[in-house]
């Protein structure tokens, strides 16, 4: 009987055009596939990742220790067996992939590669500059270990470690879903935080009087005074408010 969990492979960091042809035909050299799909976004390009089942986990783990860190159309590429929900809550802890921050502006990949090497065998380092003949990065870059272990070495050995007068910032790197959704969920907090209910409020109150009696304490984006109409068509005060603030937690 096939082992379902074992003998799945989950394949990331895949460029935008690949298709689940492309997965099928890259690993059909090491074994039989049983099945081979990558995820696609509405537009119908690549999300990054996708899967490939084997038949048999020997298999599985022959296009593995092949497959992970080889480059695949341009792109270097991580796999890894595929976790089921309940063990992927359990290893989240585990990462392999580091984000790396307050990067001196002339490091190159080398220079990071140099800087991370001493702590365990490197998949892929790269700084992130703003076009490839930039002569300088933007500050930061990323860092992909073939051990979850080296990389969790590696954070705790080098982060804060003074590099031209800043301390590096160094985490687990975030798959661009995921960050997406942490940043979402940054918003929509900061949104809740900064609204304020304001109850009891005198029927000739106006929402230039009320944006007004809050602009004390900072700027306010809006301010309005929830009004309902009598059965004669008069405009009559409900006596709460919602006003909103000026403010990010990214300032």
């Amino acid at each position: 009987m096939r082992d379902k969990v074992s003998s799945n492979l989950f394949v990331k960091n895949l460029p935008g055009e690949t298709k689940s042809a492309d997965l099928y035909h890259t690993f059909a050299g090491f074994g039989r596939i049983f099945s081979a799909r990558v995820k696609y976004n509405p537009n119908g390009t690549c999300k990054g990742y996708g899967y490939v089942q084997y038949e048999s986990k020997d298999d599985a783990d022959k296009a593995l220790n092949a497959m992970n860190g080889e480059t695949f159309k341009g792109s270097k590429i991580t796999v890894e067996h595929f976790l089921a929900s309940g063990a992927r809550t359990a290893s989240f802890m585990k990462y392999n992939n580091l984000f790396v921050k307050n990067v001196p502006r002339k490091f190159t990949d080398k220079d990071l590669i140099g800087l991370f090497k001493p702590h365990g065998e490197i998949v892929s380092a790269v700084v992130i500059k703003e076009s490839p003949d930039a002569l300088e990065n933007k500050g930061f870059g990323f860092v992909c270990f073939k051990n979850a272990e080296d990389a969790k070495n590696a954070e705790e050995k080098l982060k804060n470690l003074s590099i031209e007068g800043q301390n590096l910032f160094i985490c687990r790197a975030l798959p661009k879903e995921e960050r997406r959704k942490q940043l979402r969920e940054e918003r929509l907090k900061a949104f809740r935080d900064c609204n304020l209910y304001v109850k009891e409020l005198p029927e000739d109150v106006t929402d230039e009087k009320l944006k007004a009696a809050f602009e004390v304490f900072g700027k306010v984006v809006s301010a309005r005074v929830m009004l309902e109409l009598s059965l004669i068509h008069i405009c009559r005060c409900r006596r709460y408010a919602v006003c909103r603030s000026r403010w990010s937690p990214y300032h």
